[in-house]
């Protein structure tokens, strides 16, 4: 099998991604005619699920640097789908597939702790929440940005929509989960310009210890309130269609304020 497929059924629940998990032998997927598809097949995807597991597995701690090296390489990857079958981007059953069968090992051991439970009722199950990146619905921007695959492009898109380069990935991927999560699940990524400038300025943030006169605060919880006080923002600014220097300035006052 060299050609990229769809899923025949959507993953409709995490019970289905469990069973599809432990019985590869039962996924049931239809190929796709892409033209000039000889530029991506599943041995190319799989090759790369391969390395990047190998680079979970060797290097737990920099899981950032994994998946900003997955996100690169797959959007590159996926060029002649760009060019010749964009709505494809858009297949909930395209997706899934990606996450269920090449880059099973890497969803697993992202995402699920690796691939031991299945094999072994004496370690612990993943929850659900896990199982559920490997779903993805379409109508869903909440979905989208946190399927195991799916995220990884609209990250590397919405850089390379931003100045044509991958960059600006280290700023979603390099720092802090929550980050990527609270602008594009919030649907704040839909313009690169501004998706870019709050990934850097919440990945500026960095804890401060207990004084006297108030209390220690986690990077973390600095990044919550700016993304709260934004939230707050937008629901008076059109964010999207201020200038660079203009979200700059708003931005900056939102993180004085908090310190």
């Amino acid at each position: 099998m060299s050609e990229i497929r769809l899923l025949d059924n959507a993953l409709g629940s995490t019970d289905a991604v469990k069973q599809l998990l432990k019985s590869p032998s039962e996924i049931k997927a239809t190929p796709v005619a892409i033209a000039n598809n000889k530029n991506l097949t599943v041995a190319d995807l799989v090759a790369l699920d391969n390395l990047v597991t190998k680079m979970i597995v060797d290097t737990p701690d920099q899981t950032g640097k994994t998946d900003t090296f997955l996100a690169v390489n797959l959007h590159q990857a996926l060029e002649p789908v760009r060019i010749h079958a964009p709505a494809l981007l858009n297949d909930q059953c395209f997706w899934e597939w990606l996450a269920i069968a090449p880059f099973r090992q890497y969803s697993l051991y992202r995402w699920c702790g690796g691939e031991d439970w299945l094999f072994d009722v004496g370690v612990a199950q993943p929850k659900d929440s896990a199982l559920a990146r490997f779903q993805m619905n379409p109508n869903s921007v909440h979905s989208q940005a946190r399927h195991s695959i799916r995220r990884l492009y609209i990250y590397s898109e919405c850089s390379v929509l931003f100045d044509g380069t991958y960059d600006h990935l280290d700023s979603f991927l390099g720092v802090d989960l929550d980050i990527p999560g609270a602008i594009f699940e919030r649907q704040l990524g839909l313009s690169p310009t501004l998706a870019v400038s709050l990934a850097k300025k919440a990945g500026a943030f960095v804890a401060t210890k207990k004084t006297a006169t108030s209390p220690s605060l986690s990077a973390r919880n600095k990044r919550r309130k700016f993304f709260s006080q934004v939230n707050l923002l937008a629901a008076s600014v059109s964010l999207e269609f201020l200038e660079a220097d203009e979200m700059e300035n708003y931005f900056s006052q939102i993180v004085d304020h908090i310190g």
